[in-house]
């Protein structure tokens, strides 16, 4: 696999450990996870969306689907799906950060999946399930267990990353945007969407959720 080569971690075995840029890994369920170095703030997201992505029969509808693809399709490319086959090439290398279970991915880059070299991260274990729905639609990705803002890259790589309702989530909305387009190669397209505020009534629903 193509992320697994680049990284030089192509020849690890189930259990095995590596550093990449001093943080160490280890391949579990065969995904690379990035060991314990999370915030408090960051270990509460790695569980609160593992719980929730792991809940897939909330977003498996035809309908959910239907209406996801037509929100990403208009915020990203305006209508246009043509705009797709203009940015993205064979072999075009495409970063999602926080890809969840693969929801967003699936329906937006669907046909795309076996000509590009997909990467999914997210914090939390929905890299699991994000790995089993691509394996069940017979997709062609790879996953990394990891904080968005400690990656393995030490250099622009991605023609293209993805981040669907993602960064406001990690400590510095930020610090996030500016590291990870440190990752992006020149002419590259960094696609993202973050809450510009949350409603009221729904930080006191997740608050009181989450104390609950």
């Amino acid at each position: 696999m193509f992320w697994s080569r680049y990284l030089g971690v192509n020849n690890l075995n189930e259990g095995d450990s590596i550093k990449l840029l001093s943080i160490e890994y280890v391949l579990r369920g065969n995904i690379l996870r990035q060991k314990n170095i999370y915030s408090d703030n960051q270990s509460q997201t790695k569980d609160t969306f593992g719980f929730k992505w792991a809940k897939r029969d909330t977003y498996e509808s035809k309908a959910v689907q239907g209406t996801a693809k037509e929100w990403l399709v208009e915020r990203y490319l305006g209508g246009c799906t043509a705009l797709l086959d203009e940015w993205l090439t064979t072999d075009s290398k495409v970063l999602d950060a926080g890809c969840g279970a693969g929801l967003s991915a699936l329906l937006f880059f669907e046909s795309y999946l076996k000509k590009i070299h997909y990467l999914g991260v997210d914090i939390s274990t929905a890299v699991e399930v994000a790995a089993e729905r691509f394996r069940e639609k017979n997709k062609t990705g790879e996953f990394l267990q990891a904080d968005l803002l400690n990656l393995p890259f030490s250099e622009p790589v991605f023609d293209m990353i993805f981040s669907e309702g993602v960064l406001h989530h990690t400590d510095s909305t930020e610090k996030a945007i500016k590291y990870l387009s440190t990752l992006l190669v020149p002419g590259g397209r960094f696609l993202f969407y973050v809450y510009r505020k949350k409603a009221t009534i729904r930080e006191f629903a997740d608050d009181y959720i989450r104390d609950y």
